[in-house]
């Protein structure tokens, strides 16, 4: 059984944050050198850049998309991820510099 990571992608008004790209770029180069499977996930509504994600070679990207998670909440996005790891058997998660406010 291959380990997995996970990457989530943080965005704000529909796009994606450059450090989460830093953050999918840190992944492949993981996932390539120890031949773990690799994917991504987010959280929010329409995404502007998400087919921007797919050039780093992820095998799975998941989207949860809902206008009333186009906003950024603790609570609701933490409930989701959390439980997507769980149901997904996540071995690592990769999270950008997130700054919240």
């Amino acid at each position: 059984m291959s380990i997995k990571i996970l990457v989530f992608l943080e965005q704000r008004e529909g796009k994606i944050k450059k450090s989460s790209f830093e953050a999918v770029s840190l992944a492949s180069k993981l996932a390539a050198e120890n031949d773990f499977e690799k994917e991504i996930v987010i959280i929010g509504d329409a995404i502007e850049n998400l087919a921007e994600a797919g050039k780093y070679g992820i095998e799975k990207i998941t989207h949860f998309r809902n206008k009333d998670l186009a906003n950024y909440s603790p609570s609701a996005y933490t409930e989701i991820l959390s439980k997507y790891i769980k149901d997904n058997s996540v071995d690592i998660v990769l999270f950008s510099n997130m700054f919240m406010y």
